[in-house]
């Protein structure tokens, strides 16, 4: 399986990464920030990168996955997966950012979990809730992105809304930073 190399230090350290600069980000330019986070779900460039980032991904872990009883199809749906980064683009452009990111969140849990499976302290668990949120949270984002739309849509409209967003994603990329120090 692919990224099954990869330490728990790592990952906690990629994933609070990401949460404490998106924090920061939403802190330190609330009102970019917000306007750009608004216009996230629709856009275009973000949709491409991030769909193609997903379908990648995915594609890779059909290929390397040890699942004899799709062997014969794995060149086919390997292919295939290749071929979805265009059509994507053409014919679900409507929101494509969110079903990306929603794809991208649901393909990242694994290997985390995976690099979490045989640590014995308790701490290990904030980053295993963590990654079935992230899970869930992209499920819905993948079959109605206009939750991803909305969601942003209500966080973005009232500053302190979107501040307290920011500063309880700063919080959760600090305390998962520091995870392995704990565990």
């Amino acid at each position: 399986m692919i990224f099954t190399e990869v330490s728990f230090t790592t990952w906690c350290l990629l994933v609070g990464g990401f949460h404490l600069l998106l924090g920061i980000a939403m802190l330190a330019g609330r009102g970019m920030a917000a306007e750009a986070a608004k216009r996230f779900p629709r856009s275009a460039i973000a949709g491409a990168i991030l769909s193609a980032l997903a379908f990648i991904w995915a594609a890779v872990i059909v290929h390397v996955a040890p699942l004899d009883f799709i062997a014969r199809f794995k060149t086919p749906i390997v292919v295939l997966l290749v071929i979805s980064i265009p059509v994507s683009w053409f014919w679900m452009a409507d929101l494509l950012a969110a079903r990306a990111l929603g794809l991208i969140l649901v393909l990242v849990p694994a290997p985390v979990l995976l690099a979490t499976r045989f640590l014995d302290s308790g701490w290990r668990l904030v980053m295993v809730v963590l990654m079935y949120v992230w899970a869930v949270a992209g499920m819905d984002f993948i079959m109605a992105p206009y939750h991803c739309r909305d969601a942003i849509g209500w966080l973005a409209a009232k500053p302190a809304r979107f501040a307290l967003a920011g500063a309880v994603s700063a919080l959760v990329g600090l305390v998962v930073a520091l995870l392995p120090s704990l565990v």
